[in-house]
């Protein structure tokens, strides 16, 4: 069987293992479509083999998993990288940008990825001055290569428009406007939320309390339905930059959003 005749065959059981298998989002760009074509050139050379259908994509998937694991991110719009120039980043650490192969993100602000990123559930570094926030991923690792690159060597050019790192009551006051926001976009006007003492509270008219992180915790996984790609369930209407400042804040503080299985 030749290239042409395998494609047909295979091209969508492969591209729906991609997207399904792997959660990808958008698979029409070059990377992903020369990964493609490779699976299924590969899948014939396991049926030349000898080995069933069912053998040779299983075989397939397994030999271009870890391409298939680096290329998913690309698909929902954002990269993980790290370089070594010194000249905008710190050298080695792993920091997410914005993927500008796929259609809408061309000309995206790199601000996205951050969004892209908290929505796939990385983890990023927030309120750790100089550095600035959402910027690099928060892992054991990033965070010693950080630490030990800042303490030795002044950085004054990283990111310096963007290095000023906000006081906790101003976060905190934005933390209120995005909760009361999506709140009032649900019709739940007897929620006040207001910050005592440098924490989070609310209260409701009947009587219940939620502090911190709980209140962040009934919102997303009690009042709403998220699915796996951070947009809401069907039949929500709510905006997505209201959700995404929601879900951006639960990032920074661990919250767990119990995402729907689709």
């Amino acid at each position: 069987m030749d290239f042409y005749e395998l494609k047909n065959k295979y091209f969508s059981l492969v591209r729906k293992k991609m997207i399904n298998d792997y959660k990808m989002g958008n698979i029409d760009f070059m990377e992903s479509e020369e990964l493609l074509d490779h699976i299924i050139e590969r899948i014939g050379v396991y049926q030349d083999h000898g080995k069933s259908d069912d053998e040779s994509i299983a075989s397939a998937f397994r030999d271009f998993h870890g391409r298939l694991l680096a290329l998913r991110p690309l698909t929902l719009g954002y990269t993980v990288g790290a370089s070594y120039d010194g000249q905008s980043t710190i050298p080695g650490a792993e920091y997410v940008s914005v993927f500008r192969g796929l259609v809408g993100t061309e000309f995206a602000d790199e601000s996205m990825a951050t969004k892209f990123a908290e929505r796939d559930g990385v983890k990023l570094i927030f309120g750790f001055p100089p550095i600035p926030d959402g910027l690099y991923v928060d892992t054991e690792k990033n965070r010693k290569i950080i630490e030990e690159y800042l303490n030795s060597v002044a950085s004054p050019g990283i990111g310096a428009e963007k290095m000023a790192a906000k006081a906790k009551d101003d976060i905190l006051l934005e933390e209120v406007d995005a909760l009361e926001t999506i709140l009032s976009c649900m019709k739940i006007e007897d929620i006040t939320i207001k910050v005592v003492k440098g924490r989070l509270i609310a209260d409701d008219a009947d009587g219940n309390h939620w502090e911190e992180n709980e209140i962040y915790d009934f919102i997303l996984n009690e009042c709403l339905a998220i699915t796996p790609n951070g947009d809401l369930a069907r039949g929500l209407c709510i905006k997505q930059e209201f959700l995404d400042s929601v879900l951006h804040y639960a990032a920074q503080r661990g919250v767990k959003v119990n995402r729907l299985t689709i």
